[in-house]
């Protein structure tokens, strides 16, 4: 009888691979987006990162009532994404690969509707892959989106071609953008003169959803939970002659990089300090004066004089 002897480094190495094994498949299972079998349950995605799926994990046909007219061709083994727009028109930038037949591709419609048993040709925004191959590798524009409106993707495999595929959303923007009243357009700020306090100002997609504004310096807020608030800045703030702001929004679009900006404001100081080549004059002479000025700020200047 042959007698293996296992020992103890040869274990933690079996039990460690056993380990990463698990971990591994328990992440991809648990955090990997798959699109849904069924309308009902569409699968929520981010349109600022997009999507990378297949259509062969054992999809079946779901509302085939559809095949005729209101999707572009019959229906295979379709599945689902649900993605909110925030844009007007986005541009399918698509990536097909993988396919069992060369020569076919996929077909995709996306509805302005959330109810799946009302699909109809009047809220259909686009459906490609009608023809044959269906749709391969390239970009379609879908147009006619409402920044806002939650929208219906349906993915099928032409003629039941199964295909992995990736997709992104070209022309998405972000949900969030964020400035101030007090800035120039380079977001420069000049404190002094009446401007301690800096009036900031936001515009959102989804205006009924919580925000959070934050510092990376050492001023503060008037509130952080409101649209336009108030940022003082702090001393540090002041010294370094910048400030990194933070908008966070928790809306439940798919995605938190749409509902996040950065601001970043720069001071400035309109004092200005000058400085004569004399102290005194008498008529007839000059004198020059020497300043601090900023470049691209316009300055009047009025000289007080006393006869002595």
């Amino acid at each position: 009888m042959t007698t293996y002897i296992l020992n103890t480094q040869t274990r933690s190495v079996i039990v460690g691979l056993v380990l990463s094994l698990f971990l591994v498949l328990f992440f991809q299972t648990t955090f990997a987006q798959v699109a849904a079998d069924d309308c009902e349950n569409a699968t929520l995605v981010c349109a600022v990162t997009g999507y990378t799926g297949d259509t062969k994990s054992g999809y079946t046909p779901d509302h085939t009532e559809y095949s005729s007219g209101i999707f572009c061709g019959s229906l295979e083994n379709n599945s689902w994404l649900t993605f909110y727009a925030t844009s007007n028109e986005i541009i399918l930038n698509l990536t097909v690969s993988g396919c069992t037949s060369s020569s076919n591709g996929l077909q995709i419609g996306i509805y302005n509707t959330t109810d799946c048993d009302n699909l109809s040709l009047s809220n259909r925004v686009n459906c490609f892959g009608q023809g044959s191959p269906g749709m391969l590798s390239g970009a379609y524009t879908y147009s006619g989106l409402i920044a806002g409106n939650q929208y219906l993707v349906m993915i099928d495999g032409y003629a039941g071609a199964t295909c992995d595929y990736e997709i992104q959303f070209e022309g998405a923007s972000q949900a969030v953008s964020a400035g101030s009243t007090d800035a120039d357009a380079n977001n420069i700020v000049c404190l002094g003169h009446g401007i301690d306090d800096i009036q900031l100002e936001a515009t959102l997609l989804f205006p009924n959803d919580p925000l959070d504004w934050r510092t990376l310096g050492d001023g503060t807020f008037n509130s952080t939970t409101i649209v336009n608030p108030v940022y003082t800045p702090g001393t540090s703030d002041i010294a370094a002659g910048n400030v990194t702001l933070i908008l966070d929004q928790v809306s439940n679009i798919g995605c938190t990089s749409a509902n996040k900006v950065t601001l970043i404001l720069y001071f400035s100081s309109l004092d200005v300090d000058i400085v004569a080549s004399k102290d005194s004059i008498c008529d007839g002479e000059s004198v020059i004066l020497t300043s601090n000025s900023i470049p691209g700020v316009a300055y009047n200047t009025t000289l007080a004089y006393s006869n002595n």
